[in-house]
């Protein structure tokens, strides 16, 4: 008696954890290019459906269990009517817990969903039935363009929609970027070629300058206790005697090619 109430137990925490596998199973994508998509917008509450020309009716779900499948199979993600066999109507295409997510071939906006793990298909093939689910990105609302059969128990399915579009997209970064940047040269550029064209307006006429109250100067300084006048000076800002104002060499422009700094004491 105990033994089989510590098998029901275990068996209960391997359903468990097998419910929350999937529950927790990612329906996300990010392709080589950096675009991010996030599919779960695209799980219905009642399950998707499309016939064929045959007609079969498909069935199935976006990265969880088909409502109606699961009544035939468990844990089945996508399946179709057909004749199989007396007595079975159905078969699965496709199990939820092998679902693989990839990018659409060809570089195309969107992604597809693979279910495999069906239904035997026969004993003259004997491979398992298996889906692809193409979700393109569109404008419109959700649709559901065409069923496939491109090999035996190999099937595909097409449907296009806004939900399937990238919810983030490296282009918009590297877009913002590049015109930040192009921006930032283009700000810089304009600001050298400006400070050219002060410097070049000021070396023109005859090199003299004056200083009033003491002053010291070399090679690199001139300093002086008053002000500084002149024709071969440009100052960007007002002279004055306050103390300690420096005025290094973006700022002055003397035609004198000894000046480097003013400093004004």
């Amino acid at each position: 008696m105990i033994h089989k109430q510590l098998l029901y137990i275990v068996l209960s925490l391997l359903l468990l954890l097998v419910g929350l596998s999937r529950a927790q199973r990612p329906c996300t994508l990010q392709n080589y290019n950096g675009d991010f998509y996030d599919f779960s917008a695209l799980s219905a509450i009642k399950d998707y459906s499309i016939a064929n020309s045959v007609p079969d009716t498909y069935y199935f779900n976006i990265c969880k269990d088909s409502i109606f499948c699961t009544t035939k199979y468990p844990g089945s993600a996508s399946c179709h009517s057909g004749s199989f066999a007396p007595g079975v109507p159905y078969a699965n295409i496709g199990q939820t817990s092998t679902m693989t997510i990839s990018p659409l071939p060809g570089g195309n906006k969107g992604g597809q969903i693979q279910y495999t793990n069906g239904s035997y298909c026969s004993d003259s093939l004997p491979i398992y039935r298996m889906i692809t689910i193409a979700m393109r990105c569109s404008d419109g609302p959700t649709t559901l363009i065409y069923v496939d059969q491109p090999s035996t128990c190999v099937y595909y399915i097409e449907m296009s929609s806004s939900l399937a579009c990238p919810v983030s997209s490296s282009s918009t970064t590297t877009s913002t970027s590049t015109s930040t940047s192009t921006s930032t040269s283009t700000s810089t550029s304009t600001s050298i070629s400006n400070l050219a064209s002060s410097t070049s307006a000021s070396s023109t006429g005859t090199p003299s300058f004056s200083t009033t109250g003491n002053q010291i100067i070399n090679e690199n300084t001139i300093s002086t206790s008053g002000g500084i006048t002149g024709n071969g000076i440009s100052i960007s800002s007002t002279v004055g005697t306050s103390t300690g104002l420096n005025i290094n060499e973006c700022s002055c422009f003397i035609l004198s090619h000894f000046c480097k700094r003013i400093v004004i004491k």
